[in-house]
């Protein structure tokens, strides 16, 4: 192997193990969000990370919120915990 062949295979590892390395940490973050806090019936509401059944509806509509807060809500948000879940929750509804 000539050295600019060295080189270009070492570069190509490097992204590689970049690229690797930022899909990881980005399955870790998704992984970790344990709740979701989203849409149901028209409502804000309060879900496990993969269910469809809601774990809390509340009386707020999503349609009274701006429109930016009820696209964030359509594509669910994501909590790491029950603690984040309800400050969310009290965000959303208060």
């Amino acid at each position: 192997m000539t050295n600019n062949n060295k080189r270009w295979f070492l570069f190509l590892c490097t992204l590689l193990l970049c690229v690797l390395t930022t899909a990881l940490i980005s399955q870790r973050e998704q992984t970790a969000s344990r709740y979701i806090l989203g849409e149901y019936d028209g409502r804000v509401a309060a879900f496990r990370q993969g269910s469809c059944t809601p774990i809390q509806i509340t009386d707020t509509a999503v349609a009274s919120l701006p429109e930016e807060e009820a696209q964030m809500l359509r594509k669910g948000i994501p909590a790491a915990t029950e603690e984040d879940l309800q400050r969310l929750i009290e965000d959303y509804c208060s």
